[in-house]
């Protein structure tokens, strides 16, 4: 839209940067956040490379998770919500659970609102 503050943009492959989860030795989760504020009014967007991941967490935005490579699952109250490469997990807003992985597996994220959501506690920054 012409005068939008918000504007059209490609994202180059070699200009995505991975960070490391902090706590880890060696390192098996790295994220890349590629669309987030300022670029976007809200969505965010990346890739997380994980081996073998375990991690609880609450969500204070709605989630989607699709499976680039490998296994993801997700423990909401003991029920596994699993998926593989190809298949997309929706996670609403508001939800305590565990994200899981056996071996390597990548995955792509969208959230929204896109905010904090805990980054500090993952790679030591916002």
């Amino acid at each position: 839209m012409k005068g939008s503050f918000w504007e059209a943009k490609v994202i180059k492959a070699e200009d995505v940067v991975f960070e490391d989860r902090v706590g880890q030795d060696p390192v098996t989760t790295r994220f890349a956040r590629i669309v987030r504020q300022p670029l976007s009014n809200g969505l965010g967007m990346g890739i997380i490379d994980c081996q073998d991941m375990s991690a609880e967490w609450f969500l204070n935005y709605d989630e989607i998770f699709y499976v680039l490579e490998g296994n993801f699952r997700c423990v909401i109250d003991g029920k596994v919500h699993e998926a593989l490469a190809g298949d997309t997990i929706f996670l609403p807003k508001n939800t305590q659970l565990r994200y899981e992985t056996t071996g390597k597996a990548k995955l792509m994220y969208i959230v929204y609102p896109e905010c904090n959501g805990g980054w500090r506690e993952l790679i030591g920054h916002d």
